[in-house]
């Protein structure tokens, strides 16, 4: 890009107000005279000759003065740091200094107001006329001077491994085995301290190992967004230089051309089509309409400067980062202030100000918001470029101020697993204080408490050493893995893969996959959940007249719908209906926030023809459905476009008399809490309000009440359709200029009442509103809906449907996706007035289920919202939900659907609930449950982004709880009590033997084999004998959903459960123990000759894993498959070579010389091989017995089951038997 002068400027570009809550409509003014040049357009002889040579003059010299002392910056950051004058140099009080910012020194005056710094994170950045000052100077000094440096990783090379300890010790279970290794390493250990203190030591690693493996992607993905480049403006080469993101500060400048993210986030200076940008933000909330974002109004202002006809003549040829530099100079030469706010989490809040120094006449400051706000992340779309300053970076971003986790979850199975450690080492310790005890009164010495290698102290921490593997090292390493092995599962179902999108469910957490087995109660979004969210114009009433079906009839094939061709009819009049029906959907055409585009040719199809109509495009799928609705009677939105004369956006439409113009002055978006969206609009050189939204809150806006009406809606509404109200009134200039102030100003208001103002001015002019006419938009369920309702139901869980709809469309709703049947008794708790009425309705209600067989409730917000507020009214809504299979909750807030999931939750706590949701207002509720299911839809990805498990239908919801669920409830129920089980019945031959011994703290077993018991003999075989155990099919699990209530009524894992286990581990570690050292052991004790004592001990270690190894396969519903046969085997097989290395090896004679040469004494000594073989089975008759007994006498659900499929299976053998016979028999 070469110059040999000064820059160009270009004529600026048509601006307008920027829109949203802040688009503005500017007065008109006299025009200064700078204004006037600015935007003058002729040649040089149409203003005086002296006049055009002295403002082209002075305006040469300002630019070659600006970029003369641009380019004169030194490059000396580095050593203005090193020499303390850098940033950290400055204290607010100066009136004049240095600031160090992008590697330059750069010398300018500042006012002392201009370091008014009144609240923590305010920030100014200052526009002077040849430099940019950002005041504080620390927000560019931080994190060595890159503030805009991100890191996700947790650790450096440094602080890796303390970190990974750190976390790793908050486990009690760990601080516990760095007790056992601390002690083992005393002499007087009955074990070596190797054996104890290599395998801690190892899974310290193993876990540090996986931390660093974990946290190294994220090292790669910091280093790939670091080093990202964006072009910055360079005084020293008077362009834009491409820098690295993590090299960007506050107040630089940036160039961003089209498709390319946002390094920071930025405040909106300029862009290719003059005051507006639209951006993607899917990285950002994961919504995929784009967005509309406005530069401030001074913006434009400071473009109003003196331009030559040579100029605009030449504006054309100008590359676009030329035409971005001229900009820059006017913004430099008005010496623009942007005073901010401190940084908020909050997605779309932003508070501050734009004010001029060197304003023209009648200029104020303006408002910079949200709307003004390009986040870091996001992209630009449909726009070739913008020129954008630096506001907030790093870690002061929107997109690192919620990259904050959310509060962590753990499921009930954790807690009763943590539960019942903490008891096996409460009984531990006090195994260890009995034994201690009777160690000092047994023995002959006199009784010492500490410090001789007898005394009771140290008696105690032998035996802690010798009992410690009652809670095993490895219980938490096999446990995640589990959870890791279910999880993948789920990930690759095909059960769960979306037709359409072809995505598979995702188990973002693997921490609760057996809370999914364990659900009571649904809590689940109406919308875009149990609905497809595929809006279409179904009916309107205009005039308290019903127009009938707009959807097109396939039965009479006719290409328009009954209500079309009427209403086409009444607009080809000139009367007065015919005016309100136009007027009314000149409405729709108008309040909406859509973009066109251009329609495309699906894959294999031929191009679109030329008049094809476009295609509209928003965050709601209401306002499309709205649109093309009018467009269907002949009155279509065709685009939206900036108006360079008056600065304004416009809508552009077309009705019967031609295409039409509004100007949009002022847009107000629709929320959850607003329930409606207004825009004020000039039409025909009038001002009107147009507003639309939820009839509940537009009725309390209306002048007059609704009359015949309010039958048509609720009609609608009993039909399932989302019924909307329609208003709109005409304002005067005067009303409009004065609100206009009022409005203005709040949107000035830099403290947290900001909102609040602007929220109640505009309230004031949403009032006094005339009924244009109501719409009525239907939302197609989702597929097999109704099915999946039905069986969830049968499951035994109760679904509450948490919606923002009218009541009778989340009622009708409810019947058409079975929710609620014919035989349903319905209690309807709604219209609370008060507190008192609220507890009078609900006592109703409860009265009515109580007599009801097949129950159902329906609640509204408002009746929730007084019950809540009092003991009485909580405990009411709860009864009613315990006594209802099913309830509808109507008119909520995102905040009473988080609300009611955590009343649930207190009431019971031990009640496992489940939220699913597709949209940003179903985020608190996804949140507030146990589990939370995210739904792909159409809202965006914010519940995907919260949730524990992604979907992308609701009948998917099936086959993740009745098979996933209750198959990981079970498998990890059987493995902790397994887990447990081995451990206490290894540790009960230490009991037995310390007995024997006479308390002297000797060790029952040989501590290597003990070591690899946890490690190759009895856990990972355990993951591939559970993961893959299954008792029946899927198919029969959606099929008999009462197989479901083992896990909401905690059937598998119970204290009774645990109790019994635990008997078994007692009964089969003293019989494995007893009956080899009874037969040929003796108590002849020696800790390294390997005498009949340690030839009984090793019998007795292989008799347990071969009962334990049983004992598993009887527990599992699938032993002979060949995930639990091979695995089992192998296990085995493991413990016939460690036996070998440790008794026929030197290496074993070394580390375990108490073994030498006893495992073939197996074989070579009478009875010893035929007791291994008879021992165990004979330990195991009794679960054996009991498992019988169950079955014939107390079948469980499952066996009831599966003797049906049995029996079912057995007469079709016999039919097809029959069958074949006769056809045989036949010649």
């Amino acid at each position: 890009m070469p110059h040999t002068g000064g820059a160009r400027l270009p004529k600026p570009d048509a601006m307008h107000s920027p829109g949203g809550s802040q688009a503005a409509e500017s007065r008109p003014r006299a025009a200064s005279a700078h204004a006037h040049v600015g935007s003058h357009a002729g040649p040089p002889g149409t203003m005086s000759e002296t006049n055009w040579r002295s403002m082209q003059s002075e305006r040469s010299a300002r630019m070659s003065t600006w970029r003369d002392t641009m380019m004169g910056r030194s490059m000396s950051r580095i050593s203005q740091i090193s020499k303390g004058t850098g940033v950290t140099g400055m204290s607010s009080s100066q009136t004049s200094g240095q600031s160090v910012i992008r590697g330059r020194t750069r010398s300018v005056t500042l006012r002392d107001s201009e370091f008014d710094l009144k609240t923590e994170g305010e920030r100014r950045i200052l526009f002077e006329e040849h430099a940019v000052d950002v005041v504080p100077h620390s927000l560019n000094s931080q994190h060595g001077l890159q503030p805009n440096r991100i890191r996700t990783a947790k650790f450096t090379p440094l602080t890796w491994l303390p970190c990974s300890l750190y976390h790793q010790f908050r486990r009690i279970a760990n601080v516990y085995f760095l007790c056992i290794a601390l002690l083992v390493c005393f002499p007087w250990s009955p074990k070596r301290w190797q054996s104890k203190v290599f395998p801690f030591v190892g899974v310290l690693l193993w876990t540090a190992l996986k931390d660093l493996y974990e946290d190294r992607r994220r090292m790669i993905d910091d280093k790939k967004e670091n080093s990202r480049t964006s072009k910055r403006f360079d005084p020293s080469t008077k362009s834009f230089t491409a820098v690295p993101w993590e090299d960007l500060f506050v107040g630089d400048v940036l160039f961003i051309p089209r498709e390319e993210a946002f390094p920071a986030d930025l405040l909106l200076l300029r862009s290719a089509t003059g005051d507006s940008a639209f951006i993607s933000t899917v990285a950002l909330d994961g919504e995929s309409a784009l967005k509309e974002r406005k530069a401030p109004l001074n913006c434009h202002k400071a473009l109003e400067i003196s331009v030559s006809p040579t100029d605009i003549c030449k504006a054309d040829r100008q590359t676009d980062e030329e035409k971005a530099m001229h900009v820059l100079f006017a913004i430099h030469v008005r010496r623009a202030r942007f005073k901010l706010a401190p940084p908020e989490a909050a997605l779309w809040s932003l508070k501050g100000t734009m004010a001029l120094a060197q304003a023209g006449e009648g200029t104020a400051a303006c408002p910079v918001s949200e709307h003004n706000l390009l986040p870091r992340g996001c992209v630009l779309r449909n726009t070739d470029w913008i020129l954008g300053v630096v506001a907030f970076v790093g870690e002061e971003t929107k997109a690192r101020l919620n990259s904050t986790k959310a509060d962590a979850k753990f499921s009930q199975m954790q807690t009763a697993l943590n539960n019942s450690v903490w008891g096996l080492l409460a009984c531990l310790i006090f195994v260890c204080l009995y034994s201690a005890t009777m160690s000092v009164l047994t023995s002959d010495e006199d009784v010492n408490i500490c410090c001789s290698d007898d005394s009771w102290l140290i008696m105690f921490f032998k035996f802690c050493i010798t009992y410690y593997h009652v809670v095993p090292l490895s219980l938490y390493v096999c446990f995640e893995m589990l959870k890791l092995m279910l999880g993948y599962q789920v990930n690759v179902d095909e059960q769960m893969r979306d037709p359409l999108s072809g995505e598979m469910a995702l188990a973002r957490t693997t921490d609760l996959i057996e809370e999914l087995g364990q659900i009571s109660f649904v809590f689940s979004d109406k919308t875009g959940t149990l609905t497809a969210n595929e809006m279409i114009f179904a009916k309107c009433c205009v005039a308290g007249r019903d127009f009938g079906n707009f959807k097109p009839d396939a039965e009479q094939h006719t290409s328009e719908s009954p209500g079309v061709t009427a209403v086409k009819a009444i607009l080809t009049k000139s009367d007065a209906e015919a005016e309100q029906v136009r007027w009314f959907f000149t409405c729709l055409a108008i309040c909406h926030s859509l973009q066109v585009e251009a329609p495309i040719a699906a894959a294999g199809e031929p191009a679109p023809a030329k008049d094809a109509p476009v295609v509209y495009t928003g965050m709601s799928p209401d306002e499309v459905a709205l649109a093309e609705g009018a467009r269907s009677v002949g009155v279509a939105f065709e685009c939206r476009q900036s108006n360079k004369e008056t600065e304004k956006k416009e809508v552009v439409f077309r009705g019967l008399s031609g295409q039409q113009v509004a100007t949009l002055l002022y847009e107000f978006e629709f929320n959850s809490d607003r329930k409606r969206m207004s825009v004020l609009v000039r039409l025909g050189g009038q001002v009107h309000l147009i507003t639309k939204g939820a009839d509940n809150i537009m009725e309390k806006l209306l002048a007059e009440p609704l009359g015949e009406e309010a039958q048509i809606l609720n009609s609608f509404a009993k039909e399932g359709l989302r019924t909307l109200i329609v208003a709109s009134r005409r304002v005067e200039e005067d009303e409009f200029n004065k609100w206009q102030d009022k409005y203005t100003a709040a949107c000035n208001t830099m403290d947290n009442s900001r909102d609040e103002k602007m929220a109640a001015v505009v309230n004031e002019m949403e009032t006094s509103l005339h009924l244009c006419g109501i719409t009525a938009v239907e939302d197609r369920l989702q597929d097999m809906v109704p099915e999946a309702i039905e069986t969830l139901k049968a499951a035994g869980v109760r679904l509450w449907v948490l919606t923002g709809d009218k009541t009778e469309t989340a009622v009708d709703i409810a019947r058409s996706c079975r929710l609620f049947t014919n035989d349903t008794t319905l209690a309807f708790a709604t219209g609370a007035a008060d507190e008192e009425k609220a507890l009078e309705i609900l006592r109703e209600a409860k009265n009515t289920l109580s007599k009801a067989t097949l129950s159902g409730l329906v609640l509204d917000g408002l009746t929730i919202h007084f019950a809540m507020g009092c003991e009485a009214g909580e405990q009411l809504i709860y009864e009613l939900g315990m006594n209802s299979r099913s309830c509808v909750c109507t008119r909520l807030s995102p905040k009473q659907k988080r609300e009611l999931v955590h009343l649930v939750r207190r009431r019971s706590p031990s009640t496992v609930t489940l939220s699913i949701g597709d949209g940003a207002n179903d985020v608190p509720m996804l949140e507030g449950a146990h589990v939370g299911i995210g739904i792909r839809g159409k809202e965006g990805a914010q519940a995907v982004q919260v949730s524990d498990v992604a979907i992308s239908q609701f009948r998917f919801l099936v086959p993740l709880l009745l098979c996933h669920g209750r198959k990981a409830y079970r498998r990890i129920a059987v493995f902790l009590l397994f887990y447990l089980y081995k451990n206490v019945a290894l540790a009960m031959g230490d009991v037995v033997w310390m007995h024997q011994n006479g308390y002297d703290g000797g060790i029952a077993f040989a501590e290597y084999l003990s070591v690899n018991y946890n490690i190759f003999f009895t856990s990972w075989h355990v993951l591939f004998v559970l993961a893959f155990d299954e008792c029946v099919s899927d198919k029969v699990s959606v099929q008999y959903p009462e197989l479901y209530q083992v896990g909401p009524s905690r059937q598998l894992f119970n204290a009774r459960v645990f109790v019994k286990w635990m008997a078994f581990a007692v009964f089969h570690g003293c019989g494995a123990w007893l009956i080899p050292n009874l037969a040929f052991g003796g108590t002849d004790y020696s800790k390294t000759e390997p005498n009949d004592f340690w030839l009984s001990s090793c019998v007795s270690f292989v008799v347990i894993v071969l009962i334990t190894c049983g004992k598993l396969l009887l527990a599992a519903e699938s032993p002979w498959k060949p995930t639990a046969t091979i695995s089992t085997a192998v296990a085995l097989l493991c413990l016939v070579v460690i036996l070998i290395l440790l008794g026929h090896t030197s290496i074993g004679n070394s580390m375990q010389p108490n073994m030498d040469s006893l495992p073939e004494k197996f074989f070579t000594r009478s009875g010893v091989f035929g007791l291994i073989m008879a021992a165990p089975a004979a330990l195991l008759i009794p679960d054996c017995t009991e498992k019988a007994v169950g079955f014939f006498l107390w079948p469980s659900t499952l066996q009831t089951v599966r003797n049906k499929i049995w029996e079912e299976d057995a007469q079709v053998s016999v039919i097809a038997g029959v069958g074949q016979q006769m056809s045989t028999a036949v010649p």
